[in-house]
């Protein structure tokens, strides 16, 4: 069986242009504010779309000293970069993915923490055909992350022990009743 495997790279100007002609879109808007008012849930706070998730990632994480000394704009793949909390994005993700590639078939993976494993949440398309197709709609950290990233987002969301998927919409309703 053969296999074609992409991650999108949300830092290539094409690709970023892509994600720019449907970030408004009805789908991409809901999952957003599903995942950032769960997020804002979890701290006390109320989410508005002037909010960029990226303020609102774990002020822990190796990534924020990077994020806070960019403070980035809306109009940048690093302002839906929220480290810590990528299952707060990944439904985000995924539905950027439906909208661009409207032919793969959209899941939000999640895998549940145990221990010794990290874990991940990510968008991921699929197609079958003559040759089966994945796309991983993940907001990854900077190129190292992007080539290694399909290996690591595969291992850690198909093979995890306690990993399972939802659809696009029923991971932003999930978000909804959180």
């Amino acid at each position: 069986m053969m296999l074609d495997l992409e991650v999108f790279d949300f830092d290539d100007p094409e690709r970023w242009r892509k994600v720019q002609a449907v970030v408004n879109k009805p789908l991409a808007a809901r999952a957003l504010a599903a995942g950032m008012n769960a997020r804002c849930r979890m701290q006390g706070k109320k989410w508005t779309p002037d909010v960029g998730p990226w303020q609102l990632s774990d002020q822990n994480s190796v990534n924020w000293p990077a994020l806070q000394t960019l403070s980035p704009g809306p109009d940048s793949p690093n302002w839906y970069r929220i480290a810590g909390y990528c299952q707060a994005i990944a439904p985000w993700c995924a539905a950027i993915g439906k909208l661009i590639y409207p032919h793969y078939r959209w899941l939000v993976w999640y895998n549940r923490h145990v221990p010794e494993f990290q874990c991940h949440s990510a968008g991921m398309g699929l197609r079958e055909g003559r040759r089966k197709s994945i796309v991983i709609m993940d907001v990854l950290w900077g190129q190292q992350t992007l080539i290694q990233g399909s290996e690591w987002v595969l291992m850690k969301l198909l093979a995890a022990p306690e990993a399972f998927a939802l659809t696009v919409e029923d991971a932003i309703e999930h978000l909804e009743r959180r």
